[in-house]
C-alpha cells in the first residue's frame, strides 16, 4: 500500500511539472507574438511616417518655395535616416524612420525612395521636431531645388557671416521661424560656423572666390573635423554646412546626373530653335557640359568654366532658360 501511495505522489508531481512546462511555453509564445505584433506595428507606422514626410517635402521642390522654412513635428522622438545612391540615371534618394517606443529604438521602417529629391542632412537626424528649407541650385540653368533638413535640437551659430548670407539667415529666422540659427548671443552648446575665423570653430567656411564671383563665399571650402568639402554656389555652401561629407558628395553627384540629362534636353532645344533662325551658339558648350557633368567627381573647375560661358551666351530673344 505504501508503494501505491508513493506512485500516486510521483504521478501528481509529474502532472504539476508538465503543467508548469506547458504554461511556460504558452507564456513564451504569448510574449513572443506580442513582441512580434509590436515590432510589425512599429515597422508599419515608421514606413507610413516616411511616406508622409515625402509628401510634405514636395512643395519645397518648386521654385516659388525657394527659401521657405517648414517645421516637421512628429509625435515621438524620431530618427530620420538619409540614404543616397548613385544607381540609375538620376541616382536615388531614400529616407527611413525609426520612432522611439518603450524607451528603445526599433529597426527603421521600409525605405521611401524618390529620384527627384535632394536632401542634405546628417546621415541620421534625431529629434521630435525638424526644420526643412530649400534653395534653388542653378548651374547655370536650374537643376533642382535642394532641401536642407536639421533637427531643432541642434543650434547653429553663424559667426562673422558676410552681409548677403547674414540677411538671408535673418529672413529665414524672422519670416520662416528658423529658430535654431543664431547670428549673435549664441547658446554655449551651438555648432559654431565661422567665416574665415579660426577660433572656437566647429565648422569653418573658407572663401575661394575670384574676380568672377558676384558675392563673397559664392564658392569655397567647408572644413569640419579634418574633412574638407568643396562647394560652388550658396545653395551648396549650406548643403556642405548641414550635411556630412558622404551625403554631400553623393547628393552633388546626383545633381550633376540630373544636369547631364538637362544638358541633352537643352541641346535638342537649341538645335530646334536654330531652324527657326534663332541660333543660341551653345551646342558645343552643351556637349562639353554634358560630358563634364557625367564625369563630375567633386571638382567644379571645368564645369564652372563651361557654365559661365553658357550663361554669357544665354541672352537676347534666343534664351534657352530664364
Amino acid at each position: 500500500m505504501k508503494f501505491i501511495k508513493d506512485k500516486r505522489g510521483i504521478q501528481m508531481s509529474f502532472a504539476w511539472l508538465f503543467a508548469i512546462i506547458v504554461g511556460a511555453f504558452v507564456l513564451f509564445l504569448a510574449v513572443f507574438f506580442a513582441i512580434r505584433f509590436v515590432d510589425i506595428g512599429d515597422y508599419q507606422s515608421n514606413t507610413e511616417t516616411a511616406k508622409r514626410i515625402d509628401v510634405l517635402l514636395n512643395p519645397l521642390q518648386t521654385s516659388f518655395e525657394d527659401g521657405r522654412v517648414s517645421k516637421l513635428s512628429l509625435p515621438a522622438e524620431t530618427r530620420i535616416y538619409n540614404d543616397c545612391s548613385l544607381e540609375g540615371s538620376f541616382g536615388l534618394q531614400s529616407i527611413s524612420i525609426s520612432q522611439k517606443s518603450f524607451n528603445k529604438w526599433p529597426s527603421p521602417g521600409a525605405r521611401t525612395n524618390f529620384e527627384n529629391k535632394y536632401i542634405f542632412s546628417s546621415d541620421i537626424e534625431e529629434g521630435k521636431n525638424f526644420y526643412v528649407f530649400s534653395k534653388s541650385f542653378d548651374y547655370p540653368f536650374k537643376i533642382s531645388g535642394v532641401i536642407y533638413l536639421i533637427s531643432t535640437e541642434e543650434d547653429y551659430c553663424f559667426k562673422n557671416s558676410p552681409e548677403e548670407i547674414r540677411n538671408e539667415l535673418l529672413g529665414l529666422k524672422t519670416g520662416g521661424s528658423l529658430n535654431n540659427i543664431y547670428l549673435e548671443s549664441c547658446p554655449d552648446s551651438s555648432v559654431n560656423v565661422c567665416f574665415d575665423v579660426e577660433e572656437n570653430c566647429d565648422v569653418q567656411v573658407e572663401n575661394t572666390c575670384d574676380v568672377n564671383c558676384e558675392n563673397d563665399y559664392e564658392k569655397g571650402i567647408v572644413k569640419r573635423r579634418r574633412e574638407s568639402i568643396k562647394y560652388d554656389t550658396e545653395a551648396l555652401m549650406y548643403a556642405a554646412i548641414f550635411s556630412d561629407k558622404e551625403t554631400y558628395e553623393c547628393q552633388t553627384k546626383r545633381l550633376f546626373k540630373r544636369a547631364e540629362n538637362l544638358a541633352k534636353v537643352y541641346y535638342d532645344q537649341s538645335q530646334f530653335i536654330s531652324t527657326k533662325e534663332c541660333n543660341t551658339g551653345m551646342e558645343d558648350e552643351l556637349l562639353l557640359y554634358e560630358t563634364a557633368a557625367k564625369n563630375f567627381n567633386g571638382d567644379f573647375s571645368l564645369i564652372e568654366i563651361i557654365s559661365n560661358e553658357m550663361d554669357e551666351k544665354n541672352i537676347g530673344v534666343c534664351k534657352l532658360w530664364e
